[in-house]
């Protein structure tokens, strides 16, 4: 009896740990406008004839416990082939990822270009979004979103693809 109460004191006690961290370092309250701004008039748009998107929530933090879990992802996607993927529970170099750069690799596995959005620090590194495309990254920015909490963000993407640039969100 004596040791399964101090296994359950021990579990208590991690648990513990690891809130008050999320509480202190993580958890923001952020105000703000979600509104988009003014947008440029565009007298003429061109579309491309087929346009393939994924989005895929790659539970980053899994890594941890599967370490061929960016390899798989990646496997799918290049059996989809996509124009552009949507990436959410990116990490890159946290302690859930092993330190590895999940984009990165990413990037490398599939010949895809990559860019991620940093939502918030996590020990090590950062956590967000990311996106991959076969096409070029002409421009990128994060956009804090309002909330209480773990913070939220969105990632704007602007690619060029065979000549057609298109905006990602």
């Amino acid at each position: 009896m004596r040791w399964t109460k101090r296994i359950g004191l021990a579990l208590l006690a991690v648990f513990t740990i690891g809130f008050l961290y999320r509480l202190i370092f993580v958890y923001r309250w952020r105000t703000g406008d979600c509104s988009v701004g003014p947008q440029p008039r565009v007298s003429r748009m061109i579309y491309p004839k087929r346009l393939l998107v994924m989005t895929y929530n790659i539970e980053g933090d899994a890594e941890l416990l599967k370490a061929n879990q960016m390899e798989d992802i990646a496997a799918v996607i290049n059996q989809v082939r996509p124009d552009v993927v949507g990436l959410n529970e990116v990490h890159r170099s946290t302690w859930q990822s092993r330190f590895k750069d999940q984009p990165a690799r990413l990037q490398a596995l599939t010949h895809m270009n990559a860019v991620f959005g940093r939502s918030y620090d996590e020990i090590g590194g950062g956590f967000g979004n990311a996106v991959l495309t076969r096409g070029t990254i002409v421009h990128h920015e994060v956009h804090n979103l309002p909330a209480s909490g773990e913070p939220r963000s969105l990632l704007e993407a602007v690619i060029d693809i065979d000549g057609t640039r298109i905006e990602m969100f």
